[in-house]
């Protein structure tokens, strides 16, 4: 095996422990934003086997930011009739990935897991481009970012978006 890419793996695991630290010690495993809370609600729903659920009453009690609740006499009168479902207003990628993770009770593992794919995927593009200098720089780069770690120790899609 090529130093070059020892060197890599090794980018590729201290990114992993990084983000494991970020989000056990920064976030304790914990949401933080309402964009995450609105993924996990999502993913939950995916991972019970269905798109969506019926709007609890009263649906007012349990408003949640970022979940669509089509109750409202509000939502009649701009056309909009979803016969009381509700469900999150994002793309279901991420949602359907963090379904998977809550089904096998790993879901705290994918952020970490996709970060340290995409440094290794990094150095892979960097040395097929440029050469394997440029991509243990860009390896070493990426594990090393700091906006990098703290997104891949939340539950934000940031990671697997930079991943796919």
């Amino acid at each position: 095996m090529r130093r070059s890419a020892l060197i890599a793996i090794l980018a590729a695991y201290l990114g992993l422990a990084g983000a494991f630290a970020v989000m056990e010690t920064v976030f304790e495993r914990l949401p933080h934003l309402e964009d995450e809370i609105a993924f996990i609600y999502q993913a939950r729903i995916f991972a019970g086997g269905r798109v969506y659920i019926q709007s609890p009453k009263p649906a007012r009690v349990f408003w949640q930011p970022f979940v669509i609740d089509c109750t409202d006499a509000d939502d009649e009168e701009f056309g909009i009739n979803c016969d009381g479902k509700r469900f999150g207003k994002y793309p279901p990628g991420w949602p359907l990935l963090l379904a998977i993770g809550f089904l096998a009770e790993l879901e705290w593992v994918l952020n970490p897991l996709f970060f340290s794919l995409t440094i290794a995927l990094t150095y892979r593009l960097g040395r097929e481009v440029f050469d394997e200098r440029v991509g243990v720089v860009a390896a070493i780069l990426l594990a090393a970012s700091p906006i990098a770690l703290l997104h891949s120790g939340s539950w934000m899609s940031h990671p697997s978006a930079l991943f796919f």
